[in-house]
Order: C-alpha cells, then structure tokens, then sequence
C-alpha cells in the first residue's frame, strides 16, 4: 500500500538502534526509500547494517545539541522524519531529581526540537512538501505513576507537535504524533516492570490487568502496527491530518 509514497525518497529516523525506530527504518527502507537513522549505540548500528546495507547509519548522542546539529546540516533535504528516540528513567514524582529531568527532557524533547528544526529548515529551503511524525505515548494523557518523568515528557512531545502544526503547516509540512500502548521492546518492557512493581504485582498479571480494561483485550500490539501507523501519518494518504495525537491504543482511553 506505501511502497510507491516512498519509493526514493529520503527519510530521517531518529533511534534506529532497536525496537519502534528499527523497524520503521527496515521498512521504509524495503520499500525503496533512502533512510538515514541516527543512534549514540554503535554496535546497534552496525547490526542494522548488517540486516539492511542500504540504510545510511550516523552515531551521534542526541543530548548533544551542537553534535546533533553539525551533523544533520551536512546532510542532504529529507521528505520524511520520525522522531522516535526516547529514554525511560523510572520513579515517582516525589523521586524527580533535578539531573533526571533534564536528561529525559534533554533526549525525550530536546531532541526533537533540535532534530526537526534543522529538518524542516532544509525542506522549507528545498521547497519540500515533508511530513514529521513524533513517537509519543499512551502515557502522554494518561499517567503511570512510576513512570512520572516519562509522562511528563510525552505530555510535552504532544505539546510540540501542535506548535510545530501551526508553525510549519503553511510552509507545506504536516507533523502529527504517534501516541501507541504497549510494543514488545527492551524499553517498554522496563516500563511494564516499573509500573508492576509499584503496584505490587508481577508483570504478567499487572499485563493481565491492562488487556482486561483495553476493548481489544491486547495491550501489547504487534510492531507492525505502529509501523503501519507512522507510514500512514507520513504518507500523503493523510494529507489532512495535521498537528494530531494518532491514538493506536485499542480503545482503552475509554474505559
């Protein structure tokens, strides 16, 4: 269904290293299109390259503003870019300490800001009609106490999908989110561990619990549903859809 909105043309994925990022750039990149994924884990890379030698891997450590920058502008224009790098630093909000909020904001938001600025300016000057997707959460509207500084930075992805909306949509750039449940990854795996554990349960049964409040029964959705969410969000199949929150989240927002 996407291959032909992508056939050659040139996207930009921020952590490729593992999980939602991966995927989305293996994809992308079997279709045809010029994929360019950033991560600061160099094995990581060098396995994704090892899959897919066409993709086009940079290591670069995001919460390096100025690294970051110097390296995106050597880059040629991109059509696409899916912001999807993000940490997870579990605990309350009473455990918030100063060097873990910035860290997380720093990554989780900062990031994107930096990554999508220097993004757009490039399809803005190459008179790019681009498509941005931010990889955001459930847990942007609705909060996992141990995952407190999480929330919060997805709260304000969200936040900043809507500004770069209104910013950038007369300069012919759509950016919208992906705000999805459960994925089986490394990272979210941490989460169900950390939201288990302060609910004095097991992961399984605190799992358990989720897939009987969620109207699908299935909290955790398979990749390639995130993976069809983004392309669909990207593509020109949406060409209306614009400063949104894509809630791919089974309905359970409404229990």
């Amino acid at each position: 269904m996407f291959q032909q909105y992508f056939q050659g043309k040139r996207v930009l994925i921020t952590g490729v290293g593992r999980g939602i990022g991966r995927s989305i750039a293996k994809r992308l990149a079997s279709y045809g299109a010029h994929v360019t994924g950033l991560s600061k884990t160099e094995e990581l890379l060098n396995t994704l390259k090892l899959e897919c030698p066409e993709i086009e891997t940079i290591a670069i450590d995001l919460e390096d503003w100025d690294a970051t920058r110097n390296a995106l502008l050597s880059l040629d224009p991109f059509d696409f870019l899916v912001n999807n790098a993000a940490i997870f630093i579990p605990g309350l909000f009473k455990d918030i300490t100063p060097s873990n909020f910035h860290k997380i904001m720093s990554v989780n938001v900062g990031a994107c800001i930096n990554v999508a600025q220097v993004v757009a300016e490039g399809m803005e000057k190459s008179d790019i009609a681009g498509s941005i997707v931010n990889i955001s959460s459930l847990g942007s509207t609705s909060p996992f106490p141990a995952a407190s500084l999480y929330c919060l930075s997805k709260a304000a992805l969200d936040m900043l999908t809507k500004l770069m909306a209104v910013e950038l949509g007369p300069k012919k750039i759509r950016v919208n989110s992906i705000n999805q449940v459960g994925v089986d990854t490394d990272m979210y795996k941490q989460f169900y561990q950390t939201c288990s554990n302060n609910a004095g349960l097991d992961a399984d049964e605190y799992l358990s619990q989720l897939d009987a409040r969620i109207p699908v029964r299935n909290f955790l959705m398979e990749m390639d549903h995130i993976v069809n969410a983004v392309l669909f969000m990207l593509s020109p199949s949406s060409p209306h859809i614009h400063g949104e929150m894509l809630f791919v989240d089974g309905g359970i927002r409404h229990t």
